[in-house]
């Protein structure tokens, strides 16, 4: 596939590229399936874990359309999204079987599934094609049931009062066959009151929507559909006479409402079990049960108890409500001493029937289904404030209820659709600062609106932030932040759309602002800190952005330069224009600067490509080290690295750990060796060290083993560059082999240009090196100085894993990152 390592992190973009290239040309079978989308998931997952991940341009994506593999060329997600027979939306998703993949699979769209990283995934790909890739959690699912949107707060019934067994098989299951250690009566006690919280709604007729798109719902979920609520949990159901055949459908969808998908199986099949028995839909005995689930009796018996005898959870619900509703003296004579069971503590309730909010039982009932405090709250028609007076006031204090998460998102979604028009009105409100070029403090941060948060007093003291609300707080907010003692103007001058201007002002300073830095040159003035920069467009778009000068109206030149002028930016005394001839200036005179502007970059590019060996400069870039290697062999042979020829004896030096605060070192790889002296290097500059490394310690090597060293000893991929035949493999996790038998001396070789002190071991090395932990064979070899003939010098370094070297290295950010002193 033309990866230089099978399962190598750093090479996942390749692999990615690589198998999406494999389903384009239909090289994947249905056996190669399964390898195939686990290779695809790892590799997603190595990508999006690294510092700067990218994809080739030219990539193609390996991805599901219904039940095939398919490949999704990246340019194809190019432009907008298409209508709904376009397939150009590409969905990613983070389940397989979750509903809304089942569904996009069920459209035939464009799937990609990436388990624990699908949110960076589809972040990552929207980067660059925002509108045509799309993260199944962020895609509206709307359901009409019988002309009405589907409310779960207002429709349907209890579950549980048509399969009341249902609550004791999901606690059987939880409590004797769930992997893991046993439940505890907390956990068990909350899953009950999840199962109890499921609601059953019966339907006629329905339409689904996916993304704005018709669906329909696959054949194999008989009608039945989960739609997940943090807090009414609905299944709809055909309208129709409930029967176990329905049942079957339904208890798998209660198992994914769950959160427990793999209760789905045991379930349904049990459903079938009970069925075949002619079971009582409504209530099946316990041992018919027990026999569906696979289970004893005896289990049965007990997980029935510990449901049924979970007073604890029960008496710690009831409590604040208790001393709200009836006082903290008589709530302490109902709950102390402890009710033995449910059945007591519905006899000691009685006697205070009238000062409940609904009958005992009722109230009980929705104690023990109740998932929360809260929801137990709004269960009895209890008001949010007064219910969290009552919680601090208590002996101890319990903590009051906050709805500060609710009402931050209230916030949000009263937000994020009026956003354009807030924008709008702000522009209104500082357009006569714009027009006198008076900057305005903070814009970018202004207009993004992720300041306005929620108010602090509201968490404890309001249940619901109405739009009212939310308006009233909003314009104050934004009256304080401009500082203006009314509310923002509601209309005003029409005004060019903001991704219309702010493009065009791009594209004037980007054609602009070299020329501003030639002008200023040429005049003979020092440039100012926007324009000295070798990217000046860039700095000088930075500045105005921050200033807000660049989404009001589409910018002249002389706007631009009078911009610069306001934000000190242009030099003192200098006529703020463009015009050369308004600063003496002929075209001649700006020839002359552009022609050594153009001499300094040519040579900045030059100076990136090569490196210097001895005085000499040598283009890397290309790869071609025919030059430098022969430059490297006069130098050999001429006397001038005695470091590499001198004689010395061959034995380890010793290092020991850096202690103290350390200099980071650029991003590395494998063939790089630390230091701040290889900071600001190219790859190619590096790849370039690496080789010079290699090739002065195959001298040295040769030198102490005459009779075991050839150029076969070389086995990393830069033995190709300095020898004619088959290039090397730089998957070993070693540079040098010494030696043909079972046992050989390996080495890894690091370079640096300055001293050294870190180093950094790729994932192949690592292999190896602890693979020869118990040894000495394998071995470092840092070339220090490699650029420096008089300086080079070779230095083995014990393993870092091996006993020799155990303490004496520093590890830095990780296992895999290494500092040390000599």
């Amino acid at each position: 596939m033309g990866l230089p390592t099978w399962g190598n992190s750093w090479d996942s973009n390749r692999l990615i590229a690589a198998l999406g290239r494999l389903a384009a040309e239909g090289a994947l079978g249905t056996e190669d399936r399964p390898a195939a989308q686990r290779a695809n998931e790892r590799a997603w997952r190595y990508l999006v874990q690294q510092p700067d991940p990218a994809l080739p341009e030219d990539a193609s994506l390996l991805a599901e359309s219904g039940d095939r593999l398919i490949s999704v060329p990246l340019s194809d997600l190019g432009g907008g999204a298409t209508d709904s027979d376009g397939d150009a939306v590409l969905y990613v998703s983070g389940e397989r079987d979750g509903l809304t993949a089942l569904l996009v699979r069920e459209m035939g769209r464009p799937l990609l599934t990436i388990p624990d990283a699908s949110a960076e995934a589809a972040k990552l790909l929207a980067a660059e094609h925002p509108s045509t890739v799309r993260h199944t959690d962020d895609l509206v699912f709307t359901v009409t049931v019988d002309g009405a949107r589907v409310d779960p707060v207002a429709m349907g019934e209890p579950l549980v009062g048509q399969l009341p067994w249902l609550t004791l098989a999901v606690g059987v299951l939880a409590d004797h066959l769930a992997r893991g250690p046993r439940a505890s009566e907390a956990e068990l006690n909350e899953l009950m009151s999840l199962v109890r919280s499921v609601r059953l709604h019966r339907y006629h007729s329905w339409d689904i929507e996916l993304d704005g798109r018709p669906v329909t719902l696959p054949g194999r979920l008989g009608g039945v559909l989960p739609l997940p609520d943090p807090k009414h949990p609905l299944v709809l159901a055909p309208a129709g006479e409930p029967g176990w055949p329905e049942t079957t459908r339904i208890v798998v969808a209660v198992a994914e409402l769950l959160g427990r998908r793999e209760f789905g199986d045991r379930l349904r099949l049990a459903a079938h079990q009970l069925a075949s028995r002619h079971a009582d839909l409504h209530e099946p005995g316990q041992e018919e049960l027990a026999d569906a689930l696979e289970v004893t009796i005896h289990q049965v018996k007990e997980t029935s108890r510990r449901i049924d005898g979970a007073i604890g959870v029960v008496l710690e619900r009831c409590r604040p409500f208790l001393v709200h509703l009836l006082g903290t003296e008589a709530a302490n004579s109902l709950l102390l001493p402890p009710p033995g069971d449910t059945k007591e503590l519905q006899a000691h309730l009685d006697d205070y029937a009238t000062e409940l909010p609904v009958p005992v039982s009722e109230f009980i009932d929705r104690a023990r289904a109740a998932r929360g405090t809260d929801e137990l709250r709004r269960d009895l028609g209890i008001g949010f404030a007064e219910l969290n007076d009552t919680l601090r006031a208590m002996h101890p204090p319990l903590e009051p209820v906050s709805h500060a998460d609710e009402h931050e998102e209230a916030l949000r979604t009263y937000l994020d659709p009026r956003k354009k028009e807030i924008v709008n009105r702000l522009r209104w409100a500082v357009l006569e600062d714009f027009d006198a070029r008076r900057p305005v403090p903070d814009w970018p941060s202004v207009k993004a609106l992720d300041w306005i948060t929620a108010p602090e007093a509201w968490a404890y003291t309001v249940d619901t932030a109405d739009t009212g609300s939310l308006e009233a707080h909003v314009e104050e907010q934004l009256a304080l932040r401009l500082g203006r003692p009314v509310s923002l103007p509601r209309s005003g001058e029409r005004l060019p759309a903001p991704d219309q201007v702010r493009p065009a002002n791009l594209r004037t300073i980007s054609g602009l602002a070299a020329d501003l830095a030639v002008l200023v040159r040429a005049a003979g003035r020092p440039l100012p800190a926007a324009l000295t920069g070798a990217e000046p467009a860039e700095e000088v778009t930075a500045r105005l952005e921050a200033a807000g000068a660049l989404d009001f109206r589409p910018l002249s030149p002389a706007d631009v330069v009078g911009w610069l002028a306001v934000l000190g930016q242009w030099p003192e005394g200098m006529a703020v224009d463009t015009d050369p001839g308004r600063h003496g200036l002929s075209e001649a005179d700006l020839d002359r600067v552009r022609n050594a502007a153009d001499h300094e970059r040519r040579e900045r590019e030059r100076k990136r490509r090569s490196i210097t060996v001895g005085g000499r400069a040598f283009d890397v870039h290309s790869g071609d080290y025919t030059a430098l290697t022969r430059e490297l062999d006069r130098l050999l042979h001429s006397g001038s690295a005695p470091g590499i020829t001198a004689a010395g004896p061959f034995r380890f030096t010793d290092p020991r750990p850096r202690t103290g605060r350390t200099e980071p070192t650029g991003r590395t790889r494998g063939w790089n060796y630390g230091g701040s002296s290889d900071s600001g290097l190219t790859t190619a500059q590096r790849e370039a060290i690496g080789y010079v490394g290699e090739w002065y310690v195959y001298q040295w090597l040769c030198a102490r083993y005459p009779d075991r060293m050839d150029e076969t000893s070389w086995v990393s991929g830069n033995r190709r560059k300095a020898f004619p035949g088959a290039s090397g493999d730089d998957g070993l996790g070693y540079d040098f082999r010494v030696g043909s038998g079972r046992q050989p001396y390996l080495y890894e070789v690091k370079a640096t240009a300055g001293e050294g002190g870190r180093f950094e071991l790729g994932e192949s090395e690592v292999r190896a090196a602890r693979q020869n932990a118990g040894n000495d064979r394998w071995r470092l070899l840092v070339v220090t100085h490699a650029l420096n003939p008089h300086r080079v010098a070779i230095q083995m370094l014990p393993n870092p894993y091996g006993k020799r070297g155990r303490g004496r290295y520093r590890e830095e950010g990780g296992a895999l990152r290494f500092s040390y002193l000599l």
